[in-house]
């Protein structure tokens, strides 16, 4: 995987920009953690964050209060059938983000489900409203994720 090689002021141009999203991120999720891993081998940069997971609807999988590493920047096109995303779940509310599973792929979107929920979720997750694709799980404990 190449890392961002860039000057200082685009390394430093593009950690301000991370800090701006992280921030928005923050006041609709709860305390994110940034590593600085940066990929460029993928047509835009990709970001991984840990995210801190709420509600019981991706449960036994995904604990209240675990954390999941995203990785944002992952093209649409990408993704797969078992996948967790986080995306917009305009349907719910004008605010909502979700992160649930893509169980299905109909036509340009796929539908989505949460692990512990009986039925699908009446958002589609599209191009417009994907937000990021879930790489891993930490449960807390002392240690920082890495």
């Amino acid at each position: 995987m190449d890392y961002l090689r860039a000057g200082t002021g685009a390394r430093i141009r593009l950690k301000a920009l991370l800090g701006l999203f992280l921030c928005v991120l923050t006041l609709f999720l709860g305390p994110v953690g940034c590593n600085t891993e940066i990929a460029v081998d993928t047509p835009k940069p990709v970001v991984k964050a840990w995210v801190p997971c709420r509600g019981k609807s991706m449960l036994p999988n995904f604990p209240e209060y675990s954390y999941v590493q995203f990785e944002f920047g992952i093209p649409f096109e990408m993704l797969k059938e078992g996948d967790t995303v986080i995306f917009w779940d305009y349907k719910r509310s004008e605010t909502a983000l979700t992160h649930h599973r893509l169980v299905q792929k109909q036509g340009d979107a796929w539908i989505a489900k949460g692990d512990n929920n009986e039925f699908s979720d009446k958002s589609w997750v599209t191009k417009d409203n994907y937000i990021a694709r879930g790489t891993g799980i930490w449960l807390k404990t002392l240690e920082s994720p890495q």
